[in-house]
């Protein structure tokens, strides 16, 4: 039987000016895969349908359109519809951004235009530095964004609708908010800064130029490791050396903080390097994700030369830059004799840091690579850690080559080093400041006793010499003492009889009189009570000596000590700062020469006296704590405590009567010592010496007096061995 040949049937369209049909078919049988192409004519209209006799056709991934050829004929229809011209746009709800506000709330919106079924994607990389971008809850055109910092970025969103996208972007820029900086207005405050050891938090800003005198400054002495923020607003701090001359990695590793992980930015950074290595202006390190230093000007003389090319190296801002730091619009401006301190950064052991835009008065070394940061172990810094470094000249580059430097925070101009905007300012400078110290205060008529000591000047902030040392000692202290002017700075001290005497140093600063404060010495009689200084005995002589003891942390639990003056606390914040304590366990001897310490102390002075320790002959003044299960000079003892006598004020009534005259817990003895109360307010009850314990008291009283009728009451008596005298 013959094979009838299958049957083609036709394919046809309306042709029309606002379209183009091509690779049509005009037959085709049944079954076969037809394929074809449409070009839009009119730029103001769009598809709207392409149906093959009422049934849609299928767009392909390659942009034609397909359908499948039935029995019969085939009429394709082929509708355009007006072109929906959408503008997808950011909104907030907050018409400025400062660090520390609040979450603002952006929208993604199409104006008034309609849109239904819309899926958003945003983006929030280019805003991560200056804040948190976070997702609105069930509103996927909706986004949280939280200011964390100062600075420009932009969050971005696409959108996407019936498989076409629209893309928008919002310009954010974040403005400081000073009322939550500490100001730095003076020298001296800047010094208390920089003297802050181990690591410092807060956000800062200068008020002024600040010249620091010629000082020397040390982060690495200090460990000081900032990672807070400081904002120079313009300001310039200068006149000041970098230099180690500490225990810690001497003569290297240094600069105005030991490591840099905050934020710096708009600030004029010019002094001296003078270091054997890996040194910088800033810091030894500039390093990790939370480091940026933007819009900061660095001027360093390095005075040492090279001998190590590849271990001693230093660099303007500071030795290293590693780990997420980034640095952008800097300029630096370096005076050295060799190539031993590099423009920028010296070495660096990742390549996760980036340095942009930044501009410098060093050519580029391109055969010993000087722009880079490098490393001495080996392997390269990758070139895209570093971008857009200049080499410009200042008496010769115009102002227009500094392309990234923004004009409202730069002052440029031709042939010219850029500077921020308070430049001309006068500065205040740190005043030179004449210190005193004797190597002890306490003298003795006694037999054995110390009858002399020696007073050591040394000038501060300055690097003039001093002349013309003299004293001053009242007429009645010279039956006390007799001074000695050595001519060298130095005095020598006589004790001549019991009593006390306070002897003031002066000198000459060219034309200006220096005197340092003054000194009082106190010599014993020849009967006075001995005390026997610990061996080895580190001297609590002052409010400053004895915080550096008594400092919250375990560092002393086993050093000797002793007290030469009363120290009186003051005015001190001791209820917040919890000043006045020791942790871990004392085994060391305290011996207090029957001194005073004076304070409103929060906390123990002790956290715990061990089995080994020993604590006598000193005397505290207090109020009551203010803190839960505790007494003035330990939580718990396990030795016996001798000549020890507490004076306390009870100010405030305590929730539970967790707290006492001396201790919280008494495991071990006390001799020879006394607690006097002195109750000013309604209270509950006091517990004498300890709280709980089962300790001994020997020769111990104590007594109760005060304004509030139930005074005697409240205190009550730590077991039956301790006698009550009032």
């Amino acid at each position: 039987k013959a094979v009838e040949p299958e049957v083609e049937y036709n394919i046809t369209y309306t042709a029309s000016e606002d379209y183009t049909v091509t690779n049509l078919a005009t037959k085709a049988t049944k079954g076969t895969k037809v394929t074809f192409n449409i070009a839009i004519n009119d730029e103001n209209k769009e598809l709207s349908s392409i149906k093959a006799n009422d049934v849609d056709c299928t767009l392909e991934e390659d942009g034609s359109y397909s359908f499948v050829m039935p029995e019969g004929d085939v009429a394709i229809a082929i509708t355009l519809q007006t072109k929906v011209n959408l503008n997808l746009s950011i909104t907030s709800d907050k018409q400025s951004y400062k660090e520390g506000d609040g979450a603002a709330v952006l929208q993604a919106t199409f104006g008034d235009d309609q849109v239904e079924g819309a899926t958003y994607v945003w983006d929030g990389t280019d805003a991560k530095d200056i804040g948190v971008v976070n997702p609105f809850a069930d509103d996927e055109s909706k986004q949280y964004f939280t200011p964390t910092n100062v600075g420009k970025g932009t969050v971005k969103v696409t959108a996407t609708v019936d498989g076409k996208e629209y893309k928008a972007s919002l310009n954010i820029t974040v403005e400081a908010d000073y009322t939550k900086y500490t100001e730095i207005k003076t020298a001296d405050a800047m010094v208390e800064l920089l003297n802050k050891k181990d690591a410092i938090n807060g956000k800062y800003c200068l008020g002024a130029n600040i010249d620091l005198g010629g000082m020397q400054v040390n982060g690495r002495a200090n460990n000081s490791i900032f990672v807070g923020t400081i904002d120079g607003r313009g300001y310039t701090l200068s006149n000041f050396v970098v230099k180690n001359d500490s225990s810690l990695e001497t003569d290297k590793a240094t600069g105005l903080f030991w490591q840099y992980q905050g934020v710096l930015r708009n600030i004029h950074i010019k002094g001296t390097i003078d270091s054997a290595g890996f040194s910088g202006l800033l810091a030894k390190e500039v390093c990790g994700p939370q480091a940026k230093i933007t819009d900061c000007l660095f001027e360093a003389k390095n005075v040492q030369t090279g001998v190590d090319w590849t271990w001693a190296r230093n660099g303007v801002i500071a030795s290293t830059l590693q780990n997420e730091a980034k640095v952008e619009n800097v300029v630096t401006n370096l005076d050295a004799t060799d190539a031993m301190c590099l423009p920028f950064f010296a070495y660096s052991w990742t390549e996760t840091q980036v340095m942009k835009n930044a501009y410098t008065n060093i050519a580029h070394d391109t055969e010993h690579e000087n722009y880079k940061p490098f490393n001495p172990n080996g392997g390269d810094i990758s070139a895209q850690v570093m971008e857009n470094i200049n080499h410009t000249p200042f008496d010769s580059t115009l102002a227009s080559a500094y392309t990234t430097l923004d004009s409202s925070i730069w002052t440029l101009e031709d042939n010219k080093m850029p500077v921020l905007a308070h430049d001309s300012e006068a500065p205040v400078k740190l005043e030179a400041m004449l210190t005193a110290s004797a190597d002890t205060t306490s003298l003795s008529m006694k037999e054995d006793g110390t009858k002399t000591a020696t007073i050591t000047t040394s000038l501060k902030y300055s690097t003039e010499t001093l002349s013309d040392y003299s004293y001053t000692l009242d007429p009645s202290d010279a039956s006390v003492i007799s001074v000695t002017n050595n001519n060298d700075g130095t005095f020598g001290i006589t004790a001549v009889a019991a009593g006390e005497a306070t002897v003031s140093v002066s000198a000459k600063l060219g034309d200006k009189t220096l005197t340092a404060e003054a000194i009082t010495f106190t010599v014993k009689s020849a009967d006075a009570p001995k005390y026997e200084i610990p061996d080895g005995a580190f001297e609590i002589k002052d409010v400053a000596t004895f915080k550096t003891v008594f400092d919250k942390g375990a560092a002393y639990t086993t050093r000797n000590f002793y007290l030469s003056s009363d120290i009186d606390l003051t005015g001190d914040d001791l209820t917040t700062t919890q000043m006045m304590w020791m942790a871990g366990e004392f085994s060391g001897i305290f011996e207090g020469q029957g001194h005073t310490i004076t304070g409103d102390i929060s906390w123990d002075m002790f956290n715990i006296i061990a089995a080994s320790g020993v604590v006598r002959n000193v005397n505290i003044k207090t109020s009551n704590p203010v803190e839960a299960n505790r007494g003035p000079l330990a939580h718990t003892n396990k030795v016996t405590i001798s000549n020890v006598h507490i004076d306390m004020t009870v100010v405030e009534k305590r929730a539970t009567n967790t707290f006492a005259g001396m201790f919280f817990s008494n495991e071990g003895k006390v001799e020879d010592s006394s607690v006097a109360f002195h109750v000013n307010t309604a209270s509950n009850t006091i517990k004498s010496f300890s709280n709980i314990g089962s300790g001994t008291y020997t020769n111990c009283t104590y007594t109760v007096d005060g304004t509030w009728d139930g005074a005697q009451n409240a205190v009550v008596a730590t077991d039956g061995t301790t006698k009550k005298d009032a």
